[in-house]
């Protein structure tokens, strides 16, 4: 008549510090590669290479850059979190 429930085991602190230490350097091969390309491309843009449009130019392409990076780490924590491949 009852069921025998399973108690969940879950991992310890150094298979989740893994676990953290692996999604950090998946959105680090993201980014990197997402912000030297953008860097290039603003000083491939401008002519006399220190200029203030540059500058401003760079500026702007990080301030979305960081604006994207925090989108992107919430989805990809929030989405991994509480999909079925959660503490697997």
């Amino acid at each position: 008549m009852f069921q025998d429930f399973q108690t969940p085991e879950y991992a310890g602190f150094w298979l989740r510090f893994a676990a953290y230490l692996i999604d950090t350097m998946i959105i680090f091969l993201v980014f990197v590669p997402l912000s030297l390309v953008l860097v290039a491309v603003a000083s491939a843009t401008s002519e006399g290479g220190n200029d203030d449009a540059t500058m401003a130019l760079l500026q702007v392409a990080n301030t979305g850059m960081n604006l994207v990076s925090i989108v992107v780490v919430w989805l990809y924590s929030s989405l991994l979190e509480s999909s079925s491949w959660q503490g697997l």
